[in-house]
């Protein structure tokens, strides 16, 4: 489940960076990305969650749940619905 999170996390980097023209670079922090996001006029309920959740599974010392995976499955198609296309 922690993979399903991760993945979409990445996957709503990718959209938003073929829809919205902002890339995520290696060196930039998660809440880094989200406050470019939203300096590119992404303010976005759905990118604060998922944004959350990624936190929440890469650095805490748990196990994603099953509701979390939903959460961040509904997230990235809600994203991708707004910003573009998920593959």
């Amino acid at each position: 489940l922690k993979d399903t999170v991760l993945r979409c996390y990445r996957e709503m980097s990718r959209i938003l960076a073929e829809g919205r023209g902002v890339e995520r670079s290696d060196s930039m922090t998660a809440r880094e990305f989200e406050r470019a996001l939203a300096a590119a006029g992404v303010r976005d309920d759905h990118v604060r969650q998922l944004t959350r959740l990624f936190e929440r599974v890469r650095y805490g010392a748990r196990e994603a749940s099953a509701r979390e995976e939903r959460e961040a499955l509904d997230c990235l198609t809600a994203i991708a619905e707004s910003y573009g296309s998920a593959r």
